[in-house]
């Protein structure tokens, strides 16, 4: 009896591309993080939308739990951020996070209908690496979250484009070549000194839509040898 396979989907593809992320990801010593879905009206100046929110396009729910849990998420940034406080709290303050998941809100200022898609988002901040006898301890900076963003993509260009955003001190779009991928940026020192860090605090968060298009091009496919 002949065997058969189910075909290819684009469901396989784009678990195989998010796994390379996860994979690079922890190899750079990053942290995946799961965090809730839902954000308090507090945490909406911790956002790090790809596009900037118009009025109307929060998602809110009619019935809440809780204070806390009151809207969708627009973007993942807010849940890393409260993680990255409560490791500040518990004297852990060198950090390298991140999380995959999904992002809600209303198109076109809720005059559409409501769109949901997968972003990545990055949180980094504190020491680069243990101090020791043969090693000094060093904050980390710009140029270590761009070689984290560069070694995502290797074989493309990645480049910070300077953009001003509110509620952020730096801010700049994330590019691949020609290809606007997401949004990089770090907290405001008066946001990160209310999180209790003493090091600066850069954020980032990347359609991975579009980052699976882009690993699923570099993806080299050899024949099966004639003679094994």
């Amino acid at each position: 009896l002949r065997g058969t396979f189910a075909a290819t989907s684009a469901v396989d593809a784009a678990y195989d591309a998010d796994m390379v992320l996860r994979r690079r990801l922890a190899a750079l010593g990053l942290y995946e993080c799961q965090t809730i879905k839902l954000i308090s009206e507090t945490q909406l100046p911790d956002i790090l939308p790809l596009r900037p929110l118009q009025d109307g396009d929060l998602i809110r729910v009619k019935s809440p739990l809780s204070e806390d849990h009151a809207i969708m998420r627009p973007s993942i940034v807010p849940g890393l951020v409260a993680s990255a406080e409560r490791n500040a709290r518990q004297q852990v303050k060198s950090l390298r996070l991140f999380e995959m998941g999904r992002v809600f809100r209303n198109a076109g200022g809720g005059k559409a209908k409501d769109q949901e898609s997968d972003n990545l988002a990055l949180l980094i901040s504190g020491s680069t690496n243990p101090s020791s006898w043969a090693a000094k301890d060093r904050a980390t900076d710009i140029y270590d979250a761009k070689g984290v963003l560069s070694a995502l993509l290797p074989g493309h260009t990645i480049s910070l484009k300077p953009k001003d955003r509110e509620n952020v001190a730096l801010g700049a779009e994330i590019k691949a070549g020609d290809q606007t991928v997401g949004f990089f940026a770090r907290l405001l020192p008066s946001r990160e000194r209310s999180l209790d860090f003493n090091s600066p605090v850069f954020v980032a968060e990347l359609d991975l839509g579009k980052l699976r298009k882009l690993i699923s091009r570099t993806f080299q496919v050899e024949e099966l040898p004639q003679f094994p």
